[in-house]
């Protein structure tokens, strides 16, 4: 329909096609004015134009209304179609998924059986692992003389196996107590060889007692706290072979020996007679304490060539590569050069004597260095210490 066809309400139908209107209030008007068979006159006119209209818009439109109404019928035809489809797979959904339920119901539970008998079967592997090597320790450790290596492999196997989560077990509680008091007994006798080979220089315990640590799994902590706790002692024996009070009574003790009196209720500092004893007595002390010191380096060298010949038979790599330091001698050394400066220093510090003796008899002091000094090549000789690492033990 163009816009000249488009059909308008004439002014007596204008009221009708307001969103307003109301047919009660509209047939009490007419009702009122009293000319009800004008008005229907006026209706069916208007219904009668209307009417023709409408017939003469579909006349000149048949073919497009034709045309519309077959493709609605089309578009009926295939929305049902696609409907059968819908219910269709619908139905082929269902039958597929009743189908797969079942064995995918199977499938899920035997997985989930499997994973436990998998699960059970390892708990099962490392309990009887765990009872195989606890009996054979208790038979290692019941004899007079024990294997410490050995033990220690099999310690730090049992450690390792009943890291994982195997409470309520009460057979595998009552072996991870006895493994406990194993490791401590071991780690007790382990020590021990440690110290003794250390201090005797017994090649066999010292080395026996770094492979007990390093089956254990623990050998750098327990050499750096050996390490720092030998650096503890020697800086006490320093401390107290450089205090003031120690030598004046030293030296009163000697003076007494050889005059037959002393002073009795003195404080303790050497008097002017006494003042030779006193430094005899501070000159003997650093002596001392040098030869400590040398002795300590001795042990340093000593335990860093045992750390470097046993290797781990497995990655080859020497038991040193473990450690923080890869010069136990170089990191001692340069600790207690500073361990011994600062010594000297607070000595000095706290006593004008001990100062005016340094001073006084310094050469002594360059001398008794020189012989340290001399001690110490003569002793990174022995154990194969590089030329180049001494001259840095010099430097620091």
């Amino acid at each position: 329909m163009s816009k000249e066809e488009v059909w308008h309400p004439d002014e007596f139908l204008t009221e009708f096609a307001g969103e307003a209107f109301d047919v009660e209030q509209h047939a009490t008007k007419i009702l009122k004015q009293g000319n009800m068979n004008e008005e229907v006159a006026k209706l069916t006119s208007s219904l009668q134009s209307l009417d023709v209209l409408i017939q003469q818009h579909v006349c000149s439109h048949y073919t497009d209304l034709l045309s519309h109404a077959v493709a609605s019928s089309e578009l009926e035809q295939s929305l049902a179609v696609m409907a059968t489809h819908i219910q269709s797979l619908q139905l082929s959904t269902d039958r597929v998924r009743a189908r797969v339920r079942e064995p995918f119901d199977k499938i899920k539970a035997g997985t989930t059986s499997l994973a436990r008998l998998q699960q059970t079967a390892d708990i099962l592997r490392r309990v009887i692992r765990i009872l195989q090597l606890s009996k054979r320790l208790a038979s290692a450790m019941g004899q007079g003389e024990t294997d410490l290596a050995k033990a220690a492999s099999g310690l730090a196997e049992l450690a390792s196996l009943l890291q994982e989560d195997l409470t309520g077990l009460e057979v595998v509680e009552g072996e991870a107590r006895r493994v406990r008091q194993w490791r401590a007994e071991v780690e007790r006798q382990g020590e021990q060889l440690l110290v003794r080979g250390l201090a005797t220089g017994n090649q066999a315990q010292l080395g026996t007692g770094l492979q007990v640590f390093y089956n254990l799994g623990t050998l750098p902590g327990v050499v750096e706290n050996m390490v720092e706790e030998l650096h503890t002692k020697l800086k006490a024996t320093w401390v107290e072979g450089l205090d003031i009070k120690r030598i004046s009574d030293k030296s009163q003790v000697d003076g007494v020996g050889r005059n037959g009196k002393a002073g009795p209720g003195k404080a303790a500092m050497p008097g002017p007679g006494n003042m030779a004893a006193f430094r005899a007595t501070l000159w003997s002390n650093i002596d001392s304490l040098l030869d400590s010191l040398h002795s300590h380096m001795v042990k340093m060298f000593h335990l860093q060539r045992l750390l470097c010949k046993k290797v781990d038979p497995v990655t080859h790599q020497p038991y040193l590569s473990t450690l923080s330091t890869p010069s136990l001698v170089l990191h001692s050394w340069s600790k207690l050069t500073t361990m011994v400066k600062d010594s000297l220093a607070a000595a000095q510090a706290k006593s004008n004597f001990v100062r005016q003796a340094c001073e006084g008899e310094y050469p002594k002091m360059v001398k008794l260095y020189s012989e340290l000094w001399v001690k110490m090549k003569y002793t990174g000789a022995q154990y194969s210490t590089p030329t180049g690492q001494m001259e840095e033990f010099g430097s620091v």
